[in-house]
């Protein structure tokens, strides 16, 4: 992503008890201390549950898949959790998943990510482990060709959202990689008759988890208050926040807000769908024109974007629904089909009288960065050059909420959005007699 130089001037309730003095025979303290003694274990018991346990209560099982939540570090069985998780098997790392206690919306969120060759090498052998217990068989060795690569090849699809290679050259990939991490990941063994056998280093399955640490540090993931906002706004007064987490020296950031078509390989204000607010020099973009705004901002400041969008009355403010396009199968996947509009969307691109974008930083109103923008639905945008690092805050907590206008958090639109897109549904269905269209995939 290439970053633009120019610039262009401008209830508990307390209670109070009454404690009644008398002699308590030596019976009875037995059978107190006793009584004092089982709350105390069931109280134990409890928090333990509330703190490592599914919501179903139960201890791991490592015969079936298991997910971490990436907030509350707890371990949620495949079966309990009500998120459509697709093929997957268990002992996977390349995944984030937060359950719905730790979301604000009180919906899960998953994510499958590529997994490397480690990575699936890990999940294989720890998968044959576990088989071999089940069958209390004495085996922890495995080999590369006769069990490892058959069970990653009858797994692929659920082990990674990689494409399945058309030739066998990642089996030679796959030793590499056994080869490179002996002593850190993995054990080998090549005084067999089989020759070379593998084993995991560390034995213990249920230290077997995604490493959410690396992946913060690594920028995948951060771990704030929210999840991932997928959700667009058209009218109203909506509010989201960001901190700058660490600014390297040459590195920079746009934040603002972006439309369906704002260009992704470009940063956010490169085009007429993007509204930015750069940390140099605190310019504003838009249609890749820079405009002087305010001050910079840098490491440590909370930055906050607020979008005004009155309601026009002249507009659907339903979203389309995808249950009238053909259905396309991708990575195992099946997808509804969207074409991009781009052209006949920029040609009807009118500018929305009364709507403006207002920037804070540190809780400071920075005044009108635009107004009069373009109609439409708005999704909050975040463009990141070089190594800077933005966690994002959707509400309900902020930071520095605005004082000076009324607002709603961007974590509300989520239900609103749910209920926006089943009724697009229900109208769809209604409208056809419950039909999809099925006329170009073959199941």
């Amino acid at each position: 992503m290439a970053e633009e130089k120019s610039d262009s001037p401008s209830d508990k309730s307390d209670q109070t008890e009454t404690v009644e003095e008398k002699k308590i025979k030596p019976d009875d303290k037995k059978q107190k201390s006793k009584q004092d003694e089982t709350v105390e274990k069931t109280s134990v018991q409890s928090n333990n549950n509330e703190s490592s346990n599914c919501y179903c209560g139960k201890e791991r099982n490592l015969n079936i898949v298991e997910l971490l939540c990436a907030s509350c570090s707890r371990w949620f069985h495949e079966s309990c959790i009500g998120y459509q998780l697709g093929k997957l098997v268990p002992f996977m790392v390349n995944y984030i998943f937060v359950c719905k206690n730790c979301s604000p919306t009180g919906l899960e969120s998953f994510k499958k990510t590529q997994a490397p060759f480690p990575q699936m090498c890990v999940t294989a052998i720890a998968n044959l482990l576990q088989m071999c217990q089940k069958e209390n068989e004495q085996k922890t060795l495995f080999h590369k060709d006769k069990d490892i690569i058959p069970f990653i090849d009858c797994h692929w699809e659920s082990m990674t959202t990689m494409p399945r290679r058309a030739t066998q050259s990642w089996h030679a990939t796959i030793h590499r990689a056994l080869l490179k991490d002996i002593g850190t990941l993995f054990t080998m063994d090549e005084s067999t008759s089989e020759g070379q056998l593998f084993g995991l280093a560390s034995s213990e399955l249920t230290s077997i988890k995604p490493n959410y640490e690396q992946m913060i540090k690594n920028g995948h993931l951060r771990a704030t208050e929210m999840g991932i906002q997928h959700v667009d706004v058209s009218r109203g007064t909506w509010y989201w926040e960001a901190t700058i987490e660490e600014m390297p020296e040459g590195s920079a950031t746009r934040l603002g807000w972006g439309q369906e078509y704002a260009n992704l390989q470009a940063p956010l204000g490169y085009d007429k769908f993007g509204y930015s607010w750069r940390s140099r020099k605190g310019t504003r973009f838009h249609e890749s024109r820079g405009k002087h705004y305010s001050d910079s901002y840098g490491e440590g400041d909370t930055l906050g974007f607020l979008i005004v969008l009155p309601d026009a009355h002249d507009a659907s403010h339903i979203p389309n629904t995808y249950k009238d396009r053909p259905l396309v199968k991708f990575k195992s996947h099946l997808y509804y089909e969207e074409k991009d509009q781009v052209q006949e969307t920029l040609k009807a691109l009118r500018p929305l009288e009364g709507s403006k974008i207002i920037y804070y930083k540190n809780g400071i109103n920075q005044g009108d960065a635009f107004v009069d923008i373009n109609k439409g639905a708005y999704y909050p945008g975040i463009s990141l050059y070089k190594s800077a690092m933005v966690s994002v805050n959707f509400g309900p907590n902020f930071k520095y909420p605005p004082t000076d206008v009324t607002f709603r958090g961007m974590h509300e639109k989520a239900e609103e959005a749910i209920a926006e897109q089943s009724m697009a549904d229900i109208l769809y269905l209604t409208e056809n007699e419950g039909k999809l269209r099925l006329d170009t995939f073959v199941l």
